[in-house]
């Protein structure tokens, strides 16, 4: 698994997705990791602890499987990323 590691609330660049994924209808290219347990759909978000969905600005193309403020203090603590599977099947995987 690839992936990056956080001191404070942080939100990555945007990474392409490797496969076709519709988000509520719409066509998603990209998504990014937050270190508060969330994935933004498309790159969106900012970094912060959100507050309230969908209230919260670029709350909305949201998924918050963690929505909570993480710590990572060890030095090997981080966020991942995996694609796995064939052509047509794939899967993407986040781990915190």
């Amino acid at each position: 698994m690839s992936g990056a590691g956080f001191g404070a609330s942080w939100a990555g660049d945007p990474i392409p997705l490797p496969f076709p994924f519709k988000y509520f209808l719409e066509s998603a290219a990209a998504f990014s990791i937050d270190s508060n347990g969330y994935i933004y759909i498309c790159g969106g978000g900012g970094g912060g602890y959100i507050a309230q969905i969908p209230g919260t600005p670029g709350a909305a193309a949201t998924v918050a499987p963690w929505w909570d403020d993480l710590s990572y203090m060890a030095p090997t603590a981080r966020a991942s990323r995996l694609v796995t599977g064939p052509a047509g099947n794939q899967q993407l995987i986040v781990q915190w």
